[in-house]
């Protein structure tokens, strides 16, 4: 398992190590069932067009089978947002759990368009709640040096999922397809259930005891969890439980919470528009229409998905040593770039090149794999830790606003204005974002969360 790998190189294995993989392993296996949401209609959708006894409309269905998961996840990450810093983090992925074993069932047994599409709904929803609520549990339990490790983990999870569901649905029926990928959110639920709640969640509620034994169970004793643990403490004595509803409001709306907000839409409307997440959706006809029908679009679909998991296997290998804040903004210059090669290789489609614009289209999608890990590393850090899922849960739901515009909107751009038109937007709009990123994107490398949140309330 790579998460043992990893922590055989940078840690003694202990008891401490493994209850932290533990809780880890658990939200690793609700990401890997949330990235067959993903990758799911590129599977489906030329399965149910060739099934003659499946009611589907080609030039109505495609986008809204598609998009309809995108904008679930918007609303998902709001409303278990506001739920994970009510009631918890880990209750809230526990409560979620059920729900999206639900919705693949009903895929299942869908009969008709609409019940496939209600399917999607739910399961994008429950993705959103995983997707977000993830990251902020996976940031609080974890120690500022090895943070990035687990955040970029759930990318992986990601990537991983999307390239399982990418193979099932090639070589099996969707239908069954359906069932097997209800598994590892099942072993999650198990798992989950073994581990303590969030400890920082659990102080900032004012449960101080419990607080503070569910620390100890996931950091250990030594000095540096212990000096983080009083700082967080002190912090804490000037702080109620729980906020008024003018307290909320006043916090929602300051610096310390506004300008986090910012850097984190920013970060996701530029990962979201470079178009990487698109292929997810629309795998084989996006291949196909770049590259002419020259190369197997199946297969090259499954190379993309080998390379995206190769992508973010790297970054998470090597998330001790990465300046994430400078990775972040040259990997966003690069594909703008490689962009940039594709529009020219598409419009003037030299002769004996195809192996070569292949190439420049999967560094392409590696950059994009590596810009959202780094994209999600900072959602689960920068805001305050009173607000921290609500924040995280608006960025989010920003965020998959977006893919759902993007996903809806990607079939009829390159219908009626052709593909380059497509990758000159994503170029356009991914030069946008790494301007207003030099500005805004801040350095949290080895900081605990608690220092990050003091110098945004400092600033």
């Amino acid at each position: 398992m790579i998460c043992l790998h990893i922590f055989f190189i940078h840690n003694k294995l202990s008891i401490i190590v493994l209850k932290v993989v533990l809780a880890a392993l658990s939200c690793w296996l609700f990401s890997l069932g949330a990235g067959c949401t993903l990758g799911f209609t590129a599977v489906l959708l030329p399965q149910i067009k060739e099934d003659p006894n499946f009611p589907y409309n080609d030039s109505y269905n495609d986008s809204w089978v598609a998009s309809s998961a995108c904008l679930a996840m918007a609303f998902g990450c709001i409303i278990t947002g506001v739920l994970s810093d009510r009631y918890g983090r880990r209750i809230t992925q526990l409560a979620v759990a059920p729900l999206y074993v639900v919705g693949w069932i009903a895929m299942a047994f869908a009969t008709n368009i609409t019940l496939l599409i209600l399917g999607r709904v739910v399961t994008g929803m429950c993705y959103g709640a995983f997707r977000s609520i993830g990251a902020v549990y996976l940031g609080e339990i974890a120690n500022p040096t090895n943070r990035p490790l687990f955040n970029f983990s759930l990318t992986m999870s990601v990537t991983t999922g999307t390239f399982f569901i990418h193979i099932l649905g090639g070589y099996l029926n969707w239908r069954l397809a359906c069932f097997i990928v209800c598994v590892p959110v099942v072993l999650g639920t198990g798992l989950q259930a073994l581990v303590k709640e969030s400890p920082l969640w659990l102080i900032y509620k004012g449960k101080i005891a419990k607080g503070t034994e569910a620390f100890t169970w996931f950091r250990g004793n030594d000095e540096c969890s212990q000096n983080e643990l009083e700082e967080v403490l002190l912090k804490q004595k000037n702080r109620p439980p729980e906020l008024t509803f003018k307290e909320g409001l006043n916090a929602a709306f300051s610096k310390s919470f506004m300008k986090p907000l910012a850097t984190a839409i920013v970060l996701f409307k530029t990962v979201q528009c470079n178009g990487v997440n698109t292929v997810s959706f629309y795998a084989q006809d996006l291949l196909k229409t770049t590259f002419s029908g020259e190369q197997d679009p199946f297969m090259l679909m499954l190379v993309t998905d080998v390379i995206r998991v190769f992508g973010v296997a790297l970054l998470f290998c090597f998330s001790k040593y990465l300046p994430r804040r400078k990775s972040y903004l040259i990997a966003c210059g690069n594909q703008v770039i490689l962009l940039i090669v594709l529009i020219a290789y598409i419009a003037f489609k030299p002769s004996g090149c195809i192996w070569f614009a292949i190439i420049f289209f999967m560094s392409y999608i590696t950059l994009g794999c590596i810009l959202i890990g780094l994209c999600y590393s900072f959602m689960g850090e920068i805001f305050p830790s009173q607000l921290r899922g609500l924040g995280s849960g608006i960025s989010a739901s920003s965020s998959f606003l977006l893919l759902f515009l993007v996903v809806n909107l990607t079939p009829k751009i390159i219908m009626n204005y052709g593909i380059i038109v497509l990758y000159s937007i994503n170029a356009v709009i991914t030069l946008f974002g790494l301007g207003l990123l030099y500005i805004l994107l801040p350095v949290t490398d080895g900081k605990t969360l608690q220092e990050i949140e003091n110098n945004y309330t400092k600033n």
